[in-house]
């Protein structure tokens, strides 16, 4: 199953957050121009939580302007500070997908296999969903642009409701031509210069924190 490895940080304000939409290059690391993308994420899980109960979480998202859902199953491993690795597994819906809360009309394959296997003939319902603003920037290493190093998001993120502040974040995730040193030069830099804070829950725990305080 593939791996997800990327460090997690909260941003403390406003001016922090622009000052890191700002910058041309951080730990050595070249950075794109951003890309603003909008996510609406539905979490899934059966009612008794299984998929919480056998460690993972299940995500919907539609993204503004692209066509269809990504479904992303994901572990729920402890984060080392700021620094979350987790197993994921991916599948594509199309967007007339009327069946995209039934694991068993999926396209076949591995997300398909996993969540049955989980949800052992059981409906899926929504826990609770999010939105997101994201700025993505391209981190590249050595000068080159033959495959990206770093893929660098700061986001607002509405937890629940659309109604309150959004969470201001940044992650940075590790993208194939990416090294772990890479990581690490850009955790020290990131938080020697930006007053930010490691961020060792993920927005999924945030939403369910929000959610149901006393269970979180």
């Amino acid at each position: 199953m593939p791996t997800e490895i990327e460090l997690k940080y909260l941003v403390p304000d406003e001016e922090t957050f622009q000052a890191l939409l700002r910058v041309d290059a951080l730990a050595g690391l070249r950075a794109d121009p951003p890309q603003v993308k909008r996510d609406h994420d539905r979490y899934l899980d059966t009612a008794d939580r299984r998929f919480l109960g056998c460690g993972y979480v299940c995500r919907l998202r539609e993204r503004s302007g692209q066509g269809g859902y990504l479904i992303t199953l994901k572990s729920t491993q402890p984060a080392d500070a700021a620094l979350h690795t987790r197993e994921e597994v991916e599948v594509a819906l199309p967007a007339d997908d009327a069946d995209a809360f039934d694991p068993a009309a999926w396209p076949a394959g591995e997300a398909q296999r996993l969540a049955l296997a989980i949800a052992d003939g059981r409906p899926l319902t929504l826990l609770f969903e999010l939105w997101q603003e994201r700025h993505v920037r391209t981190l590249w290493a050595d000068g080159g642009k033959e495959r990206p190093a770093v893929e660098l998001s700061l986001d607002r993120v509405w937890l629940v409701s659309r109604n309150e502040p959004p969470l201001l974040a940044v992650e940075a995730e590790l993208m194939a031509g990416g090294r772990p040193e890479h990581l690490a030069a850009l955790a020290e830099a990131l938080t020697a210069r930006w007053p930010l804070q490691p961020d060792t829950h993920t927005k999924f725990e945030h939403g369910l924190a929000r959610l149901e305080p006393a269970a979180a």
